[in-house]
């Protein structure tokens, strides 16, 4: 139940508060006065859009404060679930809109998502604003009140599990064959490309291990002409290094003994002369054992060649990357070889899963058809009391080839007000007074059959007047002895039935409301019959109507 409502900078609304008691609670005033801004504000609690030009002129922010009891509710698990703080006897729903354009949401102090704040909202509180007729052409309305009446929320619930599992099971199917479908026409190519790949046989890291042999090779020429040339110098008979340096080692040893110098310098110049003897041996061993191999030089060349060609082909840079695509288009393969199996496999799960959707779809469309013909007759009860003698109300139920989100029927409410007229669908045929009458007569059938305890009527009597409305308000306080109705009124027949009344008016150009006694109610009442004049007829019609006289 609403307890509180608290508004701050809001439109032009500067501060306001308004605590709301248990049964029917009216609001009235004149046209103009701020109702609409005060719908809009709860609407904005309770996680509609917000916009900055919602901010009251001059102020940094708005804020709305909705205070509920949540006793008997079993809202529990939502808080639990959430992590917030539960207080059955008081939860605090806030908004507010900075001019920046930021919207924060807090349910007790703490900071929610929208998508959690209009999550416990939808559990507390149900606006019909004036737009909501609307809901008569909307097909998923008009199929939630006969769910709501057939009570069938475990068969809708194991419905939609099924269909989701349906419906994923069925995307995957497609998706596989659409994938297979490409694949076959890319096989001959794919297998072409691996075959090519397969026929190469190549290794990890050969190219690099190719180029560094064809630096080799390539320059073979080259570093044999250099030690043929080192060779002849180090090994000439008569101008050679190492003949050079024994002559030079055998000279000084003459002094061998004369002069300790010259004795050092020998045995130096005998040590270079071993050195130098032992690379010539080496030079002259490599000579004697390199050739020239135009061959290989060819084989390499070809061989790099090929792998160039093949990066070029498939746009990478390395042997590696070759061997990896290879890897990929086998297994790529081997995937279209087995996709036919995977499908046959996932084709029968998906039969298996709609026979079982349909089979509690089936289910689901029972419990709406039995209930039709109560939901029929209720309507047709609270249309009669309401001033349609003769209304005639149908509920087609159409079964759909499809399994859609909510199951195989598409439903229409056919109404006709007298008995000459076939009924067609209510949207299209009921006039402004006759449209307001069906929405309360669904609405107070809607009470009857749901747990929400709070329903706020923005001028649902729109185009009724009279008898008419006075049996409105009836049908409202019967709504309110189930759970709490608040409404917006034109109507002195509706005002006069309400538990708590509350005028909204300007002052100062800012829209404030206040909870009338009963003696601003007589007047209050007195106006909305006569006018700005209130007469003494008007005063005396008020206190009857109030059951004063």
């Amino acid at each position: 139940m609403l307890t509180s409502l608290e508004i701050k900078d809001f439109v032009i609304i500067s501060h306001l508060t308004i605590d709301f008691g248990s049964g029917l609670s009216v609001i009235t005033g004149e046209t103009g006065a701020g109702k609409s801004i005060i719908m809009g504000a709860l609407g904005l609690v309770l996680g509609d859009r917000a916009d900055t030009h919602q901010i009251r002129e001059g102020a940094a922010k708005c804020s709305i404060e909705a205070t509920f009891n949540l006793d008997g509710l079993h809202e529990e698990d939502f808080f639990e679930t959430n992590r917030l703080d539960f207080d059955p006897k008081s939860c605090i729903l806030r908004r507010e809109i900075n001019v920046a354009g930021k919207s924060r949401a807090f349910i007790n102090d703490t900071p929610v998502s929208l998508t959690q704040l209009r999550t416990l909202g939808e559990h507390l509180l149900n606006i019909h604003s004036q737009h909501a007729n609307l809901l008569l052409k909307d097909g998923l309305f008009q199929l939630s009140v006969l769910d709501c009446v057939a009570n069938n929320q475990k068969e809708r619930e194991q419905y939609r599990k099924e269909w989701k599992h349906y419906t994923a099971l069925l995307k995957e199917l497609k998706q596989m064959q659409e994938q297979m479908e490409q694949d076959k026409n890319d096989r001959e190519y794919i297998e072409y490309q691996c075959q090519q790949l397969e026929q190469a046989r190549l290794k990890a890291d050969e190219d690099k291990l190719l180029e560094e042999e064809l630096e080799k090779l390539t320059h073979r020429e080259d570093i044999l002409n250099i030690l043929q040339k080192t060779n002849q110098i180090l090994n000439n008979e008569q101008t050679g290094a190492t003949v050079l340096l024994k002559e030079a080692a055998s000279t000084l040893e003459k002094l061998k003994g004369l002069s300790p110098i010259c004795e050092e310098l020998a045995e130096r110049l005998r040590s270079t002369f071993i050195e130098t003897d032992d690379i010539a041996d080496s030079i002259e061993n490599e000579l004697n054992t390199a050739e020239l191999d135009p061959q290989r030089l060819q084989e390499v060349q070809e061989r790099l060649d090929l792998i160039y060609t093949l990066e070029r082909k498939h746009h990478v840079d390395s042997v590696n990357d070759l061997i990896n695509l290879q890897e990929k288009m086998q297994l790529r393969l081997q995937n279209l070889t087995n996709s036919d199996e995977r499908i046959e496999s996932l084709t029968r799960e998906v039969q298996e899963a709609e026979k079982q959707t349909r089979n509690t779809a089936a289910l689901v469309s029972r419990t709406r058809r039995n209930t039709a013909t109560k939901v029929e007759q209720k309507l047709i009860d609270t249309l009669r009391n309401l001033g349609m003698p003769h209304v005639q109300m149908k509920i087609e139920i159409t079964q759909t080839p499809n399994l859609t989100a909510y199951g195989t029927e598409q439903v229409d409410y056919l109404f006709s007000a007298n008995q000459k007229t076939q009924p067609a669908p209510v949207s299209q045929i009921a006039s402004g007074g006759e449209i307001s009458r069906v929405m309360l007569a669904l609405k107070a059938l809607i009470s009857e059959n749901s747990l929400l305890p709070t329903i706020v009527l923005d001028e649902i009597d729109t185009g009724v007047s009279g008898e008419v409305a006075d049996r409105m308000g009836d049908i409202m306080q019967q709504m309110a002895q189930s759970m709490q109705v608040i409404t917006i009124t034109h109507l002195p027949q509706i005002a006069a039935k309400g538990n708590a009344h509350y005028r909204v008016f300007k002052k100062q150009s800012e829209t404030s409301i206040q909870q009338l006694t009963q003696e601003e109610r007589i007047r209050e009442i007195a106006q909305m019959l006569s006018g700005a004049s209130v007469t003494d007829a008007a005063i005396t019609n008020a206190r009857e109507l109030l059951h004063l006289s």
